[in-house]
């Protein structure tokens, strides 16, 4: 007859038990590493997705987070990209909508460095001369490793880079945002 002992089934749970507990305390960080990269990687492809429209479309796209058909602040929320012919950040009935979509951010928070424009354009020529900013997405664990910044140039070129630098201090170029 085969089985397991009580000694045997005691020792095989306390051994689950020891692995168990350096395991899963490792999994928090991984799983708001992986939300992080997952809220980075969705604005870049909706930024890029933007440039490219303005590009296949000869015409100027405004992409921004829309609250009551207006562009707003609030980059976790609905972002919607549209051609602004009035240049009102507005959606009205004449413009065309090329898509819509729900950031669904839980584990942090964006910022734009450029406040002033709640909103980003690309030219025909898929350049974003008056919108160029920094976004810098903060993690609401205040892990400051994890936050991103998500860079866009003039070109309309977009990059990712981190918050901090190799010192563990905040890059000077993104003053005045900051994860605090």
């Amino acid at each position: 007859m085969k089985g397991l002992t009580l000694i045997e089934l005691m020792a095989a749970v306390a051994i689950l038990t020891i692995i168990l507990s350096v395991a899963v305390p490792g999994t928090g960080h991984l799983l708001e590493k992986y939300q992080a990269d997952i809220a980075i990687a969705n604005l870049k492809s909706i930024l890029m997705k933007s440039r490219v429209l303005a590009l296949e479309h000869e015409t100027t796209v405004t992409t921004c987070p829309i609250q009551n058909n207006r562009c707003s602040q609030s980059w976790s929320d609905s972002i919607t990209v549209f051609s602004d012919r009035n240049n009102n950040q507005t959606i009205d009935p004449d413009e065309q909508i090329f898509f819509s979509t729900q950031m669904n951010i839980s584990s942090g928070f964006w910022q734009k460095k450029r406040v002033n424009t709640p909103y980003m354009k690309f030219s025909p020529q898929g350049h974003a001369f008056s919108t160029a900013t920094t976004f810098l997405y903060c993690p609401y664990s205040a892990n400051t490793r994890l936050a991103k910044q998500l860079i866009v140039n003039f070109q309309g070129r977009i990059r990712v880079n981190t918050y901090l630098s190799s010192n563990g201090t905040p890059y000077a170029s993104i003053s005045p945002l900051g994860c605090s």
